[in-house]
């Protein structure tokens, strides 16, 4: 993922280190699986050892209940 965003934004690798890569699904469309992939995504790369930071922005908390979230839960915060 680095190393595509690196040729597609002409970013030299000496200028990118330190950078993390950044990985957005995003549709209008609802309804074609852009939280499965997303939700995939993320533990694949976890998988293979990579820090991850998902961020459900969803109303609807999909994602966070696929990662075993309670959003009913009192103490969860919905910012």
């Amino acid at each position: 993922i680095r190393v595509v965003r690196q040729k597609l934004l002409k970013i030299p690798e000496a200028a990118s280190s330190g950078v993390p890569p950044v990985v957005v699904v995003h549709m209008t469309k609802g309804g074609v699986g852009k939280t499965t992939l997303a939700v995939n995504v993320a533990v694949a790369l976890a998988t293979y050892g990579y820090r991850t930071c998902f961020i459900d922005g969803d109303p609807q908390g999909t994602a966070s209940e696929m990662f075993g979230l309670d959003t009913g839960a009192d103490d969860l915060r919905h910012i």
